[in-house]
């Protein structure tokens, strides 16, 4: 499994911001008062956040704790049940009216995201 480092350094490149963006967002949203320094030394696992940190930057990358700190390959538990459910669906089983608010749902989901696939 990936050490917290290098899991923290991989959320902030997919969501493609520097390490002083991230410094900055943290600190506007969450009240710290990080610099680039402390981002690097979290990614070059010199040195660990508190917990609270550790939480603010879960749920700023949208993601539990376990994968943050790198004891899970899930990223989001309740999104991986809701993956399993929508997997366990048979297109057969659908209206479609059903398929069609799915189709809308994954739409919107996408949307939000920024998918643009």
């Amino acid at each position: 499994m990936p050490s917290f480092g290098e899991r923290f350094k991989q959320l902030r490149k997919e969501l493609d911001i520097t390490q002083m963006e991230l410094a900055i967002v943290m600190n506007n949203k969450y009240g710290y008062s990080f610099g680039k320094s402390s981002i690097s030394s979290y990614e070059n696992d010199k040195r660990t956040p508190e917990l609270g940190a550790l939480k603010n930057f879960a749920e700023y990358f949208n993601v539990s704790l376990d994968y943050l700190l790198g004891v899970s390959n899930i990223k989001n538990p309740e999104v991986e049940i809701y993956a399993q459910a929508f997997h366990s669906i048979s297109t057969e089983e659908l209206t479609q009216e059903e398929v069609d608010l799915l189709e809308n749902m994954i739409e919107q989901f996408k949307k939000n995201r920024g998918i643009r696939k």
